[in-house]
């Protein structure tokens, strides 16, 4: 009896999901290993070491599956695990597997248990032997085939609950010479933004605590959101602070502070209070938080807890985008929340969702003149990804503007001109790939803020001006490639959009590359500053480029370009007759797998698959397929070419994942497809 676990291993970066769990099965006395699983070039030695585990003894596999990124390479794995004779049981876990439990069942046979929200207590009783109806109907959290072969539930699934950070028995990671650690908190979220993935996991955790009769109407349970209390955070981190030295701590939840900014403020003051009691001194602070809540005394009160880094939700920046959002939150919002944070020290980075299934050219253009009062912070202008189970899924869906299954799905836009405006935005491979200005920032700004909080001493007043400098540049750069979008959408010009994007690659890349130049001399000079200081192991964290690397790494990813030749090869028509939407029948379709900054090949028959054979550091493998086709737009083959090569049951399965699917847009072709470096 053992398990062995499939999930996300990177240096220097904490996995707490597969901690939790191993740490179950460790409490219980049954034997598991951990295999690093980062994509498609680690099936094999999964496999393999799956494989070995069977000899000792009946084994579960079980493998996470957190996002869309991961969701194809995780269940093609599974697919190629039981191919090759697996016979113990496969189990599924994580975020996506949450919200697509069912669909996982009723396509995908191989895998025999998917477990949604917290699975320590399903998993142990998998690897303890519950096999029968009955037993499995006894899990939290489980879902199975009955012995009809129908989907069903087991006990109502558990909601996420804390997860200490010192939950590692190892040393903590080295962030720039300081300990490190992730704080992971709370789960779920009282708002009910439509695109939001946490909104749909706080409505299934509500429902199941319901399910459960877990508490009354106004128990916290009962409405699937569980929030750090202060003083638990406080000793959260006291207890690391001092028995682990630990004095850089990220914050991984969603929303940490309370969504009304007076009930935020209360809050930080009681945990710097805390802190103090406690005996902690100078630490630096990363979370995410939303625009909404940063007041001046809100912004006053984290700065005053160490906040070196803020994630600023905002994603739409006026009236018109934010109601198509589904976003409670005033337009100006966003840019007052830069200010005011950045007045104060802190770097942010922010962004938008700017393209989607449902937009439409006016909601862009209004996003457009409301962007313009961005300063000091890099802007993303990123394609909604349309989730399983967010409100703005199932407005998609009705509308009949969604494509394929549930593991690769496309979507079309409702107007036209929108499309011819994605042509543009995502066309520039530089401003997508993954190791972009805005995520070079990302990282500039944890390293940089980490240096001036624990030795204020050091003189960066240099590198802190990069930052704002480089991050106005490429705002300002984005807002002019988003301002000519605009100007071609409005004609409905497909052609000229793809002129366009043509004429402006080289500039762009040559653009882009001398801001990542300054960047990364900028980087450089902190990490020697804080060597100067006596902390002879300063090396800069680049968690940013690891993870997204790792998350392109996952995806045979949907690229943001449409085919470049439709309808046996010949072009789309230039011209698109604006307003005629229903005489409209080339539509440019974006994945659903994260398209947040999903870089695109440069090269025009690139189509919609993307393969990558590495975890980019330091540079982006490829390995070049093609898939084909057919007349109605079902997957009938993959192909390595340029003497890329795929194991043939690894083609097998992926065409199982596509079988009874249909993607119109690219009937009849056959593409090229190559590995892209993305971010996440």
């Amino acid at each position: 009896m053992g398990v062995v676990l499939a999930g996300l291993v990177l240096p220097n970066v904490q996995n707490h999901s597969l901690a939790s769990l191993g740490g179950a099965l460790r409490r219980a006395g049954i034997a598991h290993d951990l295999v690093p699983f980062r994509g498609w070039r680690d099936i094999e030695p999964a496999v393999a070491r799956a494989r070995a585990a069977e000899k000792s003894g009946d084994t579960t596999f079980g493998v996470s599956v957190q996002n869309t990124e991961a969701a194809l390479a995780s269940i093609t794995l599974a697919r190629v695990l039981r191919r090759r004779g697996f016979r113990g049981r496969i189990v599924c876990g994580g975020h996506f597997a949450s919200l697509n439990a069912a669909d996982i069942l009723n396509e995908v046979p191989e895998v025999d248990v998917v477990v949604r929200l917290a699975g320590e207590e399903a998993l142990v009783g998998l690897a303890q032997g519950a096999h029968t109806q009955e037993q499995l109907g006894a899990l939290p959290g489980a879902v199975f085939r009955g012995d009809d072969g129908a989907v069903r539930l087991g006990a109502p699934a558990r909601t996420v609950t804390p997860v200490p950070g010192g939950l590692h028995g190892d040393e903590l990671p080295l962030h720039l010479g300081f300990r490190a650690v992730d704080l992971v908190g709370s789960s779920g979220c009282e708002a009910h933004c439509s695109y939001c993935c946490v909104a749909a996991t706080t409505r299934l955790a509500a429902t199941e605590a319901r399910r459960g009769r877990e508490g009354s109407a106004d128990d916290a349970s009962a409405s699937g959101v569980v929030r750090w209390t202060s003083d638990r955070l406080a000793r959260e981190i006291a207890g690391l602070y001092h028995t682990r030295a630990a004095r850089v701590f990220t914050v991984m939840d969603d929303n940490l502070l309370p969504l009304a900014p007076d009930d935020a403020e209360h809050f930080l003051r009681r945990l710097a209070d805390e802190l103090r009691r406690h005996g902690v001194g100078p630490i630096a602070l990363s979370l995410q938080l939303r625009a909404d809540v940063v007041t001046p005394a809100v912004a006053d009160a984290l700065v005053a807890v160490g906040l070196v880094r803020g994630y600023v939700g905002i994603d739409g920046y006026s009236r018109q985008q934010l109601v198509r959002l589904g976003r409670n939150a005033p337009a100006d919002a966003g840019p007052r929340a830069l200010a005011t944070l950045s007045a104060r020290g802190v770097f942010a980075v922010c962004n938008a969702l700017l393209v989607g299934p449902t937009i439409p050219l006016e909601s862009i253009r209004a996003e457009l003149e409301a962007m313009r009062a961005i300063r000091g912070a890099p802007l993303h202008l990123l394609p909604i990804d349309v989730r399983a189970g967010t409100t703005y899924h199932a407005r998609a869906e009705s509308r009949g503007l969604l494509e394929g299954g549930f593991l690769w799905r496309r979507y079309r836009f409702e107007d036209p001109r929108t499309a011819v405006l994605a042509e543009v935005i995502t066309g520039l491979p530089s401003r997508l790939e993954e190791h972009s200005v805005p995520l070079a920032l990302y990282d500039l700004a944890y390293n940089l803020g980490i240096a001036r909080r624990l030795i204020p001493a050091l003189p960066l007043a240099r590198e802190a001006e990069t930052y704002a400098r480089v991050s106005d540049a490429w705002n300002a750069d984005q807002l002019r490639i988003l301002g000519a979008a605009v100007a071609i959408a409005s004609d409905g010009d497909l052609a000229a959009a793809r002129r366009f994007v043509l004429d402006e690659d080289a500039r762009v890349r040559r653009f882009d590359r001398e801001l990542m130049d300054e960047i990364e001399a900028a980087l450089r000079a902190v990490e020697q500053a804080v060597c100067s200081s006596g902390h002879r192991l300063a090396r800069a964290h680049t968690r940013g480029q690891l993870l997204s690397a790792v998350a392109f790494s996952m995806a045979l990813a949907g690229c943001s370009r449409p085919p470049a030749s439709m309808d046996g090869g010949h072009d789309a028509p230039g011209v698109i007759e604006v307003g005629e939407v229903g005489g409209y029948d080339w539509h440019w379709s974006a994945p659903e797998v994260a398209v947040q900054d999903g870089a695109c090949n440069p090269h025009p028959n690139d189509a919609g698959f993307q393969f990558d054979d590495d975890t980019c550091f330091g540079q982006c493998g490829r390995t070049q397929v093609t898939a084909r086709f057919d007349s109605e737009g079902r997957l009938v083959a993959i192909d390595g070419v340029d003497g890329g090569t795929i194991a043939p049951d690894v083609v097998a399965c992926l065409i199982g994942s596509f079988s009874g699917y249909c993607y119109p847009n690219l009937a009849g072709t056959t593409q090229t497809l190559t590995g892209h470096c993305w971010i996440a």
